[in-house]
């Protein structure tokens, strides 16, 4: 019953509001759009374009010399999707880290839990919300030094929450076509 007013809601929302889902993701920053983008930020444009979507904003750049895996590489996690990026840009001040690689975007991490995704499932709620709305078809659920990370690779979303607690601390949007589970 959820799963279908949770479509008719996407339905209504599409019929009701012509915006492409990119123009939408540019226009709302509280919206998530799995394996698209989130914060303003598209996955798969240039990096240039950060300038002009958070143009005056702090931010520090971190550049690598060798291709790096966001998984194996910041969370030690060997298996899951291949996320790869060569350059950090963290906004502090808008709780923002953009991963590209080759200045093209391959992930959007947001740590602000006032973000809602497009089908209306409210990143407030906690993880258990998030599952149960979402699914557990295709849900990788993998341990990590300070909690659990729960990778949806097939729509593009990997969800991260802290030991004893239900509620996500950051989210992770990736392009789910560019990536292969190893």
């Amino acid at each position: 019953m959820i799963k279908r007013i949770r479509s008719i809601t996407f339905i209504v929302l599409i019929i009701t509001n012509p915006l492409s889902s990119d123009q939408r993701i540019i226009n709302d920053p509280t919206l998530i759009i799995p394996g698209i983008g989130a914060e303003r930020a598209l996955v798969g444009e240039s990096v240039l374009n950060l300038e002009n979507i958070y143009h005056g904003d702090l931010f520090q750049i971190s550049k690598f010399d060798e291709k790096k895996n966001i998984l194996k590489d910041i969370f030690n996690i060997p298996t899951g999707p291949m996320i790869f990026f060569d350059t950090i840009n963290n906004f502090v001040e808008n709780k923002i880290i953009i991963f590209s690689f080759k200045n093209s975007i391959t992930a959007i991490a947001g740590f602000n839990r006032g973000r809602v995704t497009i089908d209306t499932i409210s990143l407030d709620k906690g993880i258990e919300y998030f599952i149960f709305n979402y699914g557990n078809h295709g849900l990788l659920i993998m341990n990590h030094e300070k909690g659990k990370i729960y990778v949806y690779s097939k729509i593009g979303i990997a969800l991260f929450k802290e030991k004893n607690s239900d509620m996500i601390d950051m989210y992770l949007i990736f392009n789910c076509k560019m990536q292969s589970d190893h």
